[in-house]
């Protein structure tokens, strides 16, 4: 079912993040097709970033009935009035681990027969800074241009501050968000 998370307009755009959707959303689209202002603002995350170029929105399955995800985050860069998306994301609770690989390994098989040119990076078992996981496993997309698309197993500790399940977590991260993220939001 995961697989159909992320569609595509045309073949020809296959090596183009831009032609993946989570929940109907891409990089480069506005938010406000997808949201009111009010309901963007209502939804903004206080993330601990250091920088403030970027924002950050999260919408829940609870309130916003998605097919697939139970959230999905969206970045843009504050101060923009159109909110033109920079980086969209989709989390999925798993109760088990195990799941989310299988899950994980599908989606990746879908991608690398969709981003041909991408380099693939993935590892397995990964520390993480977030002291409520016990470790991580990723595959990573880089293209050309240095976006990256991301697919992320998180396995949390029972007892963490989130009161969360584990997660399978995919992003679509243009490469300006992608540059921010590793030099400047931390």
């Amino acid at each position: 079912i995961l697989i159909l998370i992320l569609t595509f307009q045309t073949p020809s755009q296959a090596n183009d993040i831009r032609a993946l959707e989570i929940e109907g959303m891409s990089v480069g689209d506005s938010l406000l097709d997808y949201f009111s202002e009010k309901v963007i603002k209502n939804n903004l995350m206080d993330y601990a970033y250091k920088d403030k170029e970027f924002s950050t929105a999260e919408f829940f399955k609870t309130d916003f009935n998605y097919e697939l995800y139970d959230i999905v985050i969206v970045n843009f860069k504050a101060n923009d009035k159109n909110y033109i998306i920079y980086a969209v994301g989709g989390v999925v609770d798993y109760k088990n681990i195990n799941k989310c690989y299988e899950e994980k390994n599908k989606i990746a098989e879908e991608i690398s027969s969709l981003l041909k040119d991408a380099k693939k990076e993935e590892d397995h078992k990964v520390r993480t800074k977030d002291p409520n996981a016990e470790f991580m496993s990723y595959i990573w997309y880089f293209t050309k241009e240095g976006d990256r698309v991301s697919i992320e197993c998180y396995d949390f500790k029972p007892e963490n501050t989130y009161n969360s399940p584990d997660q399978l977590r995919i992003g679509i991260l243009e490469h300006e968000f992608e540059n921010w993220l590793a030099t400047k939001a931390y």
